[in-house]
């Protein structure tokens, strides 16, 4: 996700679900390690909106995770933020018109083909009456 010109990538896994925040600054070619997340996840939706970085679902420890966090880089403090209605990950998250959109990704139950949509003032998820036809492939 980008965020004033500067690339947030969170979270991964090497042996074991990952924690970390870091950014990349383009214009002087660095990358710096940012506070840690709350909840350590691998393969989680990763957006941008009005300033913050969301971070949602993902998978840790083999279990599929609702939940959403926020990062200020203002503060570069994180915030707990409202769970999603399905556990949800390799999901697309889209910021878009003052909303995230979590879109499609996997959980326990297979494939998922639905869309959520999230209200930062709200601090709420809602369903969204419309699937979509989800692309997640599993590898061999």
């Amino acid at each position: 996700a980008v965020i004033s010109g500067r690339f947030y990538v969170a979270g991964g896994h090497v042996s074991n679900s990952r924690a970390e925040l870091e950014v990349y600054d383009p214009g002087a070619n660095t990358w710096t390690r940012l506070a840690n997340m709350p909840t350590p996840r691998s393969t989680p939706g990763v957006a941008a909106l009005n300033g913050k970085l969301y971070v949602v679902g993902g998978n840790r420890f083999a279990s599929i995770r609702r939940t959403t966090e926020a990062f200020d880089p203002a503060t570069g403090t994180w915030l707990a933020r409202a769970d999603l209605n399905f556990a949800r990950e390799a999901a697309s998250l889209i910021g878009f018109g003052g909303y995230l959109y979590a879109i499609g990704g996997d959980n326990p139950t297979g494939e998922l083909d639905t869309i959520e949509r999230y209200d930062p003032e709200a601090n709420t998820w809602t369903v969204l009456g419309i699937r979509c036809r989800n692309r997640m492939r599993k590898l061999p």
